[in-house]
C-alpha cells in the first residue's frame, strides 16, 4: 500500500463505531437520525469513517446513488463516451482536464504516468491525446491518473451548466484513491477467506488419505508429476487472467460510482458552488468573512494587516473539497462530518447543512493557523507574503484536526445563524454584482462625457 492509501487507510473500524455502520441499520442515511446525530458527529471529527467502508456511505450519503438510478442504465457510458471524444466538452474545457489530470497528486506512484500505455503518458496528455477507451491497458501503474481524466470528462456531460471547473480534480482523485484502499481491503479480506478455506480442505483431505495412500503418492511416476504440474500452471493463469478481468470491472463501476458522487457535489451537497462565474463561492467567502470577524478576530485582524483577504483561503478550501488545505486523512474526515451531518434531510436542509459546515471549516482552517499568522505580521513586507503562504500550506494544528476547530465554539454555527448569515452574504455579493451587469443608457439631450 502506497502513499495516499496509507494516509486515508488509518481511519475507524467498525468497532469504534459499535454497530452503526449499515450492518447493524438498514442504511447509512439512518446514521442522520436526530437521536443518533450527536454521537455520529462526535465520531466522525474524531474518527472517521471506516476506511473499507468509506466508497460505499459517501456513495449512499451524498445521494448519488440515487442520481443514477432516476438517470437509468447506461446513461453514463453515453456520457463517457461523448467525453472521450473531446468536442462534445470543447477544445477549452478538454485542455484544462488534461491539465489538471497531471496536477493531481503528482507526487504519488497511484497517478504517475503509464510507460507501457499510450493513452497515459504524460506526452499524450500534453498534447491533449484522447484517454484509453477500455481502460484495460492501464490495469497497473498510473491508471487511477487515467481513471480520472474519464471521470472529468463524462462529469462534463452529465452536468453541462457546471461543465468542469479547477478543483474537481482533487474531488475526483480523493474519490478514486478511497474506492480503490476499499477495492483493496475487500480483495484482502477475500483472499485471507480463500487461503484459510484452502488449508482446511487440504488438512482434512490429508486425514482422510491416511499414510498407507501417502506413501502410495510418493511412489507415482515423474509423468504424473509433471502433469500435475502443467494443470497447476494453467489453473494459475486462468486465475490470473480472471482477476485482471475482475479488476478491470471492478475499476470501471468505482469511476462510474465517483462521476455520479462529483455530480450529486456539484448540485445536491454544495449547489451553486461551482457555477462558471463562482457566484456561490463568493457568497461563501462573504458569510465566511462575516463569521471570521465576529469570531475569530485574531485570524481576521492577521490577515488585514498582511493585506490578504479570504479569496485566499475559502476557494483553495471548498472547491478543492479540502483537498488542497489539509492533510488527506483530515480532508476524507471533513467530507465524512459533511456527509453525515446532512444525511437523512430533504435536498433544501441537505445543502444548507454540508454549506454550514464548509463555512465552518474554512474559519476552523484560518482559526487553525492564527498562530502562524500573528508571527507572520511581525516580519518585514518581503518576508511578510512567504510566511504567510507557508503557513497556509501546513494547515496541521499542533491542537488538534482542523475539523475539531471546526465543530466547536467559535466556529460552530446553528442552522439559523448560518441562515442569516448566507442571505446576508448573499445580498452583499448580488448588489456588486447588479451594478456591474447594469447597462448604462443615455437620454436625449444628453451627451457621453468626453475624456480629455
Amino acid at each position: 500500500m502506497s502513499g495516499l492509501a496509507e494516509q486515508l487507510a488509518v481511519g475507524a473500524d467498525d468497532a469504534v463505531w459499535g454497530g452503526l455502520t449499515p450492518c447493524g441499520t438498514s442504511s447509512w442515511e439512518a446514521l442522520g437520525e436526530p437521536v443518533l446525530r450527536p454521537r455520529v458527529r462526535r465520531l466522525a471529527a474524531v474518527f472517521g469513517l471506516p476506511a473499507c467502508s468509506r466508497a460505499d456511505a459517501w456513495y449512499e450519503l451524498s445521494g448519488a446513488r440515487r442520481l443514477r438510478d432516476a438517470a437509468g442504465e447506461g446513461v453514463y457510458r453515453r456520457a463517457l463516451d461523448a467525453g472521450s471524444r473531446g468536442g462534445f466538452i470543447g477544445p477549452r474545457l478538454s485542455r484544462q482536464v488534461e491539465v489538471d489530470v497531471i496536477r493531481t497528486f503528482a507526487e504519488h506512484a497511484e497517478f504517475f504516468a503509464c510507460p507501457q500505455s499510450g493513452g497515459c503518458e504524460r506526452g499524450a496528455l500534453d498534447a491533449g491525446a484522447a484517454a484509453d477507451e477500455s481502460g484495460a491497458e492501464c490495469a497497473g501503474r498510473g491508471s487511477l491518473a487515467a481513471g480520472l481524466r474519464r471521470v472529468l470528462r463524462a462529469t462534463c456531460i452529465l452536468n453541462p451548466r457546471v461543465g468542469y471547473v479547477q478543483g474537481l480534480n482533487y474531488i475526483g482523485g480523493l474519490l478514486l484513491v478511497v474506492h480503490e484502499l476499499a477495492r483493496k481491503a475487500k480483495q484482502g479480506a477475500g483472499q485471507a477467506g480463500a487461503a484459510g478455506g484452502a488449508v482446511a480442505e487440504e488438512a482434512a483431505s490429508e486425514a482422510a488419505v491416511g499414510a498407507p495412500e501417502a506413501s502410495e503418492a510418493s511412489e507415482a511416476p515423474e509423468a504424473s508429476e509433471a502433469s500435475e504440474a502443467s494443470e497447476a500452471s494453467e489453473a494459475s493463469e486462468a486465475a490470473e487472467a480472471a482477476a485482471a478481468v475482475a479488476l478491470v470491472r471492478d475499476r470501471a463501476e468505482a469511476e462510474e460510482r465517483c462521476a455520479w458522487v462529483l455530480h450529486a457535489v456539484t448540485t445536491r451537497v454544495w449547489p451553486g458552488l461551482f457555477e462558471p462565474t463562482l457566484s456561490g463561492c463568493r457568497v461563501a467567502m462573504q458569510a465566511a468573512e462575516s463569521v471570521l470577524r465576529a469570531r475569530v478576530p485574531r485570524a481576521a485582524t492577521a490577515l488585514d494587516e498582511c493585506g490578504l483577504g479570504l479569496s485566499l483561503v475559502v476557494p483553495r478550501v471548498l472547491l478543492s473539497g479540502f483537498v488542497s488545505a489539509m492533510p488527506l486523512a483530515d480532508a476524507a474526515r471533513c467530507w465524512d462530518a459533511t456527509l453525515l451531518a446532512a444525511a437523512g434531510r430533504s435536498d433544501v436542509d441537505f445543502a444548507s447543512s454540508a454549506l454550514r459546515l464548509g463555512v465552518q471549516i474554512c474559519c476552523g482552517v484560518l482559526r487553525a493557523c492564527a498562530n502562524g499568522l500573528a508571527r507572520a505580521v511581525q516580519l518585514g513586507e518581503a518576508q511578510r507574503f512567504q510566511a504567510v503562504a507557508m503557513v497556509l500550506q501546513d494547515l496541521t494544528p499542533a491542537s488538534g484536526s482542523v475539523l475539531e476547530h471546526a465543530l466547536k465554539a467559535p466556529c460552530r454555527l446553528t442552522p439559523a445563524e448560518f441562515r442569516a448569515e448566507w442571505e446576508k452574504a448573499a445580498l452583499a455579493a448580488a448588489v456588486p454584482a447588479q451594478r456591474q451587469a447594469r447597462p448604462v443608457r443615455w437620454t436625449r439631450g444628453h451627451r457621453a462625457p468626453r475624456h480629455r
